[in-house]
């Protein structure tokens, strides 16, 4: 048997000579060796792309019955995918019981629900989000546009209204079809925020006392792993326990960034036309600013004494007219920006910062996921320089909309946020 070198493997299937690759691999089937599973997968994967379904089952069949693979979640994948493709729906399912539940994968189990959803198979798809999907793994909007699509194209309103209690509060935009029967009125939002169709008001969806607690645990946990992070977040629950009625949380560190991605004077200049802005609208006193404790102690080593001078004096006014704090070193401003965020209930934070590393960090339970953004939805004032003007009158600050793009029940009628600014509006009979 010639011997194959990892090197001469890659050559083999970068230049996709699988009938090399397969001849390498039925010889270590024969002499009962085990296979490396990366270079199973690879040889599956080949075989799949040149659509060669027949010879990638007997492979894997032959692998499997020899015990020369062990089984990896990968590999199940493609073997599923591949059995859907020729429409070999009893043997995908019989091969996803090779896997223990922990094993288990969203990507696995998305290929049945888009099996179902590809042949029109309404009761089987929505069954099957009932019993595997749903509350187990975080669906995006093109998964819940596949079940809605179906569902109305099928006029099966039963199913509808059983679906749209569980996706209620869920950000979904909805792709309605044209081509079916089901009562669907697109309908636009006035300046009363009421639907053009049942006139109810679309409402923001706030979080509730307990979805706070949640994200409030979850920040602690995941970031302050540390004794000394816990003791230095400490002091920062103490000062916030000490100040109340807080309406405006402001990301120093976001807004001297912003633009130049460097502190310079001109940072500072950007910050202090924000902290105007929001002082033209709200009361000092209800009014934090959160800033990394570099950005006060660097000034004299980082500027000329003339602009440290102008600096500091800028420093000096904003702590004698609104609440500042100041981050201590080696942590992330972040972690205060946000439990300040979500313990004053209400209050709006100033930051381009889509936070998406801490969605993924706070949320990481299936359920409070999706928490986070809704959060960040409601919560954040994205800020601009018109013209990339630095002055009072090109300083922009774009607060979030009175209303949830959200799945909503309003009166005796439920709200599917559409494209283009429409809404789905669907009596509720």
């Amino acid at each position: 048997m010639e011997v194959y070198t990892d090197k001469t493997i890659n050559i083999l299937f970068k230049e996709n000579k699988l009938e090399l690759i397969l001849k390498f691999f039925q010889n270590k089937i024969k002499l009962g060796e085990k296979i490396n599973q990366s270079f199973f997968n690879r040889l599956l994967i080949g075989l799949e792309k040149n659509q060669d379904y027949e010879t990638l089952l007997t492979s894997y069949s032959h692998a499997s019955d020899n015990s020369c693979i062990s089984i990896h979640e990968q590999t199940i994948t493609i073997v599923i995918r591949t059995y859907l493709e020729i429409n070999n729906l009893h043997d995908a399912f019989l091969t996803l019981t090779k896997l223990d539940e922990s094993q288990i994968k969203k990507r696995t189990l998305i290929l049945f629900f888009n099996y179902y959803y590809l042949n029109g198979k309404v009761d089987e798809i929505y069954e099957f989000y009932i019993s595997n999907l749903k509350g187990k793994f975080v669906l995006n909007n093109e998964d819940y546009n596949k079940l809605l699509n179906v569902i109305f194209i099928n006029n099966r309103k039963d199913l509808y209204f059983k679906l749209i209690g569980n996706i209620q509060g869920k950000k979904i935009i909805f792709e309605y079809p044209i081509n079916t029967n089901f009562s669907i009125n697109g309908c636009y939002l006035n300046q009363k925020n009421q639907c053009s169709n049942c006139n109810n008001k679309i409402k923001r969806i706030n979080l509730s006392i307990s979805e706070r607690k949640i994200l409030l645990s979850n920040l602690k946990n995941s970031y302050l792993t540390s004794d000394t992070d816990k003791e230095l977040f400490k002091k920062f629950v103490k000062f916030v326990k000490n100040i109340n009625n807080i309406k405006i949380v402001i990301d120093g560190g976001n807004i001297l960034y912003f633009g130049d991605r460097k502190i310079n004077f001109n940072s500072y200049h950007k910050l202090n036309l924000i902290i105007k802005k929001v002082l033209k609208k709200y009361d000092p006193k209800h009014v934090l600013l959160i800033i990394h404790n570099r950005h006060k102690t660097f000034i004299k080593k980082n500027f000329n004494s003339g602009v440290s001078q102008k600096i500091e004096d800028i420093l000096k006014e904003w702590e004698t007219k609104i609440k500042v704090y100041y981050t201590p070193f080696n942590m992330n401003d972040d972690w205060f920006i946000v439990y300040a965020g979500i313990i004053y209930h209400n209050s709006l934070i100033i930051s381009n910062d889509l936070m998406k590393d801490h969605k993924f960090k706070i949320g990481q339970e299936i359920d409070f996921e999706d928490l986070f953004s809704k959060w960040v939805e409601i919560s954040r004032i994205e800020f601009n320089f018109k013209n990339k003007k630095y002055n009072f009158n090109n300083t922009e600050l774009s607060f979030p909309n009175s209303f949830s793009m959200r799945v909503q029940k309003n009166g005796d009628h439920y709200h599917i946020p559409s494209i283009n600014g429409k809404w789905v509006c669907v009596h509720n009979i």
